[in-house]
């Protein structure tokens, strides 16, 4: 059988007239840009991707900005002082191939829209608890206001001790009227829901929603 040498470096051939080595230079098995630049909140640590602000996780990032020509069957990462050196392994066109580049990584410093309510002090809603409550109530409240939490970034609140009861400022309307419907649920409370202009923005007034859960005496 006749064998067929790479034109370039003399090795045997084994596919379009080059090598293997040689054939892995001219098509690349991942297709990675240079740089990748992601919004990342100073505060928290937080990244945006698209609409969401999630924990941040490179590897899916870097993965997600790669252009893959073939089947990738192994990766791994070795952090580096500005980003990773990334080694992708797979096949292309029938050809095992390994490959190792270089990814710089970029910081865009935003602040996150939790951590901005948060350094303005701007809460979009308050439960106000009233009347014949109790210490196992307003745990109830906490509780119920941690669970939303885990899915609602902006479900976080503070608490304020006022003459007669107790105010819950929160970031979120939504977790506001779902905590108060739920007390009302199991305890039978009281609702009464106003607004109040705390400011404008964009040519707009800033209405904050609070909701009264009063409690009867049993």
């Amino acid at each position: 059988m006749h064998k067929r040498f790479c034109f370039i470096c003399g090795n045997q051939a084994i596919k379009e007239g080059l090598c293997e080595g040689c054939w892995s230079k001219r098509n690349k098995l991942a297709e990675f840009p240079d740089k990748i630049e992601f919004v990342q909140c100073p505060k928290c640590n937080l990244i945006q991707i698209r609409t969401k602000w999630v924990n941040p996780d490179f590897e899916k990032l870097i993965k997600d900005s790669t252009k893959i020509s073939g089947e990738t069957d192994a990766w791994s990462f070795t952090l580096q002082k500005n980003g990773y050196e990334v080694e992708v392994r797979g096949l292309k066109d029938g050809i095992r191939m390994v490959e190792r580049h270089n990814i710089r990584l970029h910081a865009i410093k935003n602040i996150c829209p939790v951590c901005g309510r948060l350094l303005s002090g701007y809460y979009e809603a308050i439960i106000q608890v009233r009347g014949e409550y109790n210490d196992s109530i307003l745990e109830q409240l906490e509780k119920e206001a941690r669970n939303i939490g885990k899915t609602d970034s902006m479900a976080f609140y503070r608490q304020e001790m006022v003459k007669g009861g107790a105010d819950y400022f929160f970031g979120s309307k939504k977790a506001v009227k779902q905590i108060a419907l739920s007390l009302k649920k199991k305890y039978g409370a009281e609702l009464t829901e106003s607004f109040q202009v705390v400011g404008r923005k964009d040519g707009k007034d800033l209405v904050r929603t609070i909701i009264a859960v009063r409690f009867a005496k049993k």
